[in-house]
């Protein structure tokens, strides 16, 4: 019989199926497809392993200044939405100046993968009773010039993001349908944003999910107007790319993470986290256990800098357990008279 295909490990094209271990062991040509391999995603064109998109590849090499740190990373990520796999938990955030870029790698990305795969969204929908029901079926939802300062229900929103990405089962809520319970949706989020965003995060679980990419130059008065649709139609020959990319991440089980990537990641965990924002410019922190001060003063500056900088402030309870997050060398210590 034939062998059994995992989804995991399965892309379908309209010529046939790519099984990657198979195809990462050097078999390049596809398996006939099979009518007993049921799937919700298939990339809408023939596979074929020669071609090569040379236009794009010369994009991404200019609008990333030739850092192939970040083009590893674009690589990596483009790879990883050709399968339904999620288990490196991760969603992509763009950052960059108006005009450097973001929609149109979204553009090719889309194409690449096919209208019908993709879905574009806003954190206030997500955040709504039906936010999860667009996103059924899809490989990718893009969260195109998410806004910043929005923040009705963005906890929610937040909440709703983690759990996609950690691949937890959810219940589907759509309107005049029953609820369907337990379903791992498959979609990689990418948000494409001009400054990082404030998206409340002080257990800092967002940030560990987080890719940030950073686009560094802006085309504004340079732009060329047909460059999306030219790209757009040769990204069906990035997909042999996209595999490479797939198999290194695979292999390396993590991301790349480009060294331009740490100063924005670092600005997230500032703008998200609160209490890593106050430590940074209230607090020196010597590592001395003679050292101290009374909790109740911190707690009183705590509360004064939140007001004076617009943030809520949290009650004393989970002030401890978001200090400790911030500045884990810090410890409570009881005296005792």
């Amino acid at each position: 019989g034939k062998q059994h295909l995992e989804p995991q490990n399965c892309i379908v094209f309209q010529n046939g199926i790519i099984d990657l271990e198979r195809y990462f062991a050097g078999e390049l040509r596809p398996l006939d497809p099979d009518p007993r391999y049921f799937c919700l995603n298939a990339i809408p064109y023939d596979f074929d392993p020669s071609l090569t998109a040379e236009d794009i590849l010369s994009y991404f090499h200019m609008i990333f200044n030739d850092q192939q740190d970040c083009i590893d990373l674009i690589q990596e990520w483009f790879g990883y939405h050709l399968t339904p796999d999620m288990s490196f938990e991760k969603m992509m955030m763009f950052r960059g100046p108006p005009r450097s870029g973001k929609g149109t790698v979204l553009g090719i990305l889309m194409a690449m993968l096919g209208d019908d795969q993709v879905v574009s969204t806003e954190l206030s929908a997500l955040a709504t009773d039906f936010g999860y029901e667009p996103l059924m079926g899809k490989a990718a939802a893009f969260l195109p010039d998410a806004k910043v300062g929005w923040k009705r229900n963005i906890g929610q929103a937040s909440e709703k993001l983690l759990q996609v990405i950690g691949g937890d089962p959810v219940g589907v809520n759509a309107k005049f349908k029953a609820v369907r319970a337990a379903v791992r949706l498959t979609c990689k989020f990418t948000m494409a944003v001009n400054i990082i965003p404030e998206i409340p995060d002080g257990a800092r679980a967002l940030e560990s999910r987080l890719n940030i990419l950073s686009f560094p130059n802006s085309y504004v008065g340079k732009e060329d107007w047909g460059l999306k649709r030219r790209l757009a139609k040769s990204a069906y020959k990035l997909v042999p790319w996209a595999l490479e990319g797939l198999k290194r991440l695979r292999e390396q089980g993590q991301f790349t993470v480009p060294l331009s990537s740490h100063d924005e990641l670092n600005t997230f965990r500032i703008t998200a986290n609160a209490m890593s924002q106050f430590v940074s410019e209230c607090c020196i922190i010597t590592g001395a256990d003679s050292d101290e001060l009374l909790a109740h003063g911190l707690y009183e500056l705590w509360a004064c800098w939140c007001k004076a900088c617009g943030r809520e402030h949290t009650s004393r309870p989970q002030f401890g357990q978001l200090l400790h997050i911030a500045a884990p060398t810090v410890e409570r210590v009881r005296v005792r008279v």
